[in-house]
């Protein structure tokens, strides 16, 4: 499969036209693991969507994973069995991640590909997107946002 190349069982909603913008926000313990509150931006500043994803780190572990499938080797920070917990640990984790995220998103090439898009992309409740109209934010609900909107045409 090209890094490129559609998968059949899953559907993204984020616009490979528009620049991607991923920044992890914060963190927090859920059942025993740490998640990662990512701030995505999908579009230009003044006119794009903003949404957030979480993810643990065997998600990055997995997004990696289909990278090194297509040949692309990046450096994921390794995996920490004790004291994972450890504030200052986690601390230093967030900011290990970001420049990974910052390494794939700043490369033209993977920062298009399917397993970033993947990986960033809307979550299933819309109730976290923010649109930007100019200088004014307004959060949307899933009550008044379309998710067509975010649609990809897809090849039939």
């Amino acid at each position: 499969m090209a890094i490129f190349e559609k998968s059949q069982q899953a559907k993204t909603y984020v616009d490979p036209t528009y620049p991607m913008k991923a920044s992890i926000e914060n963190t927090q313990i859920v059942q025993g693991h740490t998640e990662y509150i990512i701030k995505v931006q999908n579009g230009w500043i003044k006119h794009g969507t903003i949404w957030n994803v979480y993810k643990r780190y065997n998600d990055f572990v997995q997004l990696n994973k289909e990278f090194k499938r297509q040949h692309v080797i990046l450096t994921l920070p390794p995996k920490k069995y004790i004291g994972n917990l450890n504030q200052k640990f986690v601390t230093e984790r967030q900011a290990a991640l970001q420049i990974y995220l910052n390494s794939i998103l700043s490369h033209h090439t993977l920062s298009m590909s399917a397993p970033i898009r993947k990986f960033l992309d809307i979550p299933n409740s819309l109730d976290s997107i923010k649109h930007f109209e100019g200088e004014n934010e307004r959060a949307q609900t899933s009550k008044d946002y379309s998710l067509e909107e975010f649609c990809l045409p897809t090849d039939t």
